[in-house]
Protein backbone atom coordinates (compact mmCIF):
# COMPACT_ATOMS: atom_id res chain seq x y z
CA UNK A 1 0.00 0.00 0.00
CA UNK A 2 1.01 3.16 -1.11
CA UNK A 3 -0.04 6.79 0.68
CA UNK A 4 0.32 10.65 -0.22
CA UNK A 5 -0.63 12.92 2.12
CA UNK A 6 -0.37 17.03 1.50
CA UNK A 7 -0.66 18.88 4.23
CA UNK A 8 0.63 21.30 3.68
CA UNK A 9 3.69 19.71 2.11
CA UNK A 10 3.74 16.33 0.45
CA UNK A 11 4.29 13.00 2.53
CA UNK A 12 5.55 9.79 0.95
CA UNK A 13 5.10 6.56 2.70
CA UNK A 14 4.22 3.36 2.51
CA UNK A 15 6.04 0.38 0.70
CA UNK A 16 9.03 1.50 -2.05
CA UNK A 17 8.94 4.59 -0.78
CA UNK A 18 12.18 5.27 -0.38
CA UNK A 19 13.19 3.92 -3.76
CA UNK A 20 11.32 6.84 -5.29
CA UNK A 21 13.17 9.31 -3.04
CA UNK A 22 14.81 10.71 -6.66
CA UNK A 23 10.74 11.45 -7.86
CA UNK A 24 10.39 13.49 -4.84
CA UNK A 25 13.26 15.37 -4.99
CA UNK A 26 12.17 16.09 -9.15
CA UNK A 27 8.84 16.86 -8.16
CA UNK A 28 9.52 19.32 -6.20
CA UNK A 29 12.40 20.90 -8.62
CA UNK A 30 15.26 20.64 -5.71
CA UNK A 31 18.36 20.66 -7.51
CA UNK A 32 20.59 20.43 -4.48
CA UNK A 33 18.14 18.58 -1.48
CA UNK A 34 18.93 18.60 2.09
CA UNK A 35 18.59 15.41 3.92
CA UNK A 36 18.08 15.84 7.55
CA UNK A 37 18.10 12.53 10.67
CA UNK A 38 19.14 12.03 13.88
CA UNK A 39 22.46 9.97 14.80
CA UNK A 40 20.03 6.91 16.09
CA UNK A 41 18.40 6.55 12.94
CA UNK A 42 21.93 6.89 11.00
CA UNK A 43 23.79 4.83 13.32
CA UNK A 44 21.18 1.71 12.05
CA UNK A 45 21.56 2.44 8.10
CA UNK A 46 18.24 3.95 7.73
CA UNK A 47 18.81 6.87 5.89
CA UNK A 48 21.45 5.05 3.59
CA UNK A 49 18.87 2.98 2.10
CA UNK A 50 17.22 6.84 0.86
CA UNK A 51 21.03 7.99 -0.24
CA UNK A 52 21.95 5.14 -1.87
CA UNK A 53 18.81 6.32 -4.22
CA UNK A 54 20.11 9.45 -4.68
CA UNK A 55 23.16 8.47 -5.01
CA UNK A 56 22.33 5.71 -7.99
CA UNK A 57 20.44 8.87 -9.75
CA UNK A 58 23.33 11.04 -9.71
CA UNK A 59 21.49 13.29 -7.49
CA UNK A 60 23.94 15.57 -5.72
CA UNK A 61 22.50 16.03 -1.54
CA UNK A 62 23.49 17.87 1.59
CA UNK A 63 23.47 15.51 4.81
CA UNK A 64 23.19 16.33 8.32
CA UNK A 65 22.39 14.45 10.86
CA UNK A 66 23.37 16.55 14.30
CA UNK A 67 19.78 16.21 15.65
Amino acid sequence: MFTIYDCPGRVDFGCGAVARIDQAVECFGSTHPLFVTDKGLASIGVPKKATDVLDEKGIKYSYFDDI
